[in-house]
């Protein structure tokens, strides 16, 4: 398998490739063993399959519980889905409540990067980080690939911590 960042399976969206990243203690992430994705929610049987084949058979899903609700992912049977939303930011209002209560963009007072920067100290947002890596960390089998599904960057927060 080659190792490439964006990869072109069957209607997955934004799907790239997260090894061959450098990691503060100077090592390399490996290859082929961590994705992420905007959703899987289109995937049809080909896309289901090239997962597969690629490895992947543990999705960690860090859309909000609305998100998963409106565009549910498709998954091949046998592969271990974990739902941990990194919304609703502690003491905030839901991400679609934001986004619709929003002012017009000539009067900023909240946008999406501001999300991602509470996402990094936030504790209900911390709490599922915590959770994906300590699943990440239990699995020691070599051919076992793990995907986030992720609406926007919220798997980049997370393994910035």
């Amino acid at each position: 398998m080659t190792n490439e960042r964006v990869l072109s399976i069957p209607n997955a969206i934004n799907l790239r490739e997260l090894g061959g990243y450098p990691t503060s203690s100077g090592r390399t992430l490996a290859w082929h063993k961590i994705l992420r994705s905007g959703t899987l929610s289109y995937l049809d049987a080909d896309g289901e399959q090239a997962l597969a084949d690629y490895g992947v058979n543990t999705v960690v899903d860090l859309r909000s519980d609305t998100e998963v609700a409106m565009s549910p992912d498709k998954l091949l049977p046998g592969t271990d889905y974990h739902h941990l939303s990194v919304y609703p930011l502690s003491g905030q209002p839901s991400f679609w409540d934001k986004i619709r209560r929003r002012p017009h963009p000539q009067h900023r007072n909240w946008d999406l990067a501001d999300a991602y920067l509470e996402m990094l100290v936030d504790h209900h947002a911390l709490a599922a980080y915590r959770q994906m890596f300590a699943l990440m960390l239990a699995n020691t089998a070599p051919d076992h690939a793990w995907f986030s599904t992720v609406q926007r960057a919220r798997t980049v927060p997370g393994l910035a911590r």
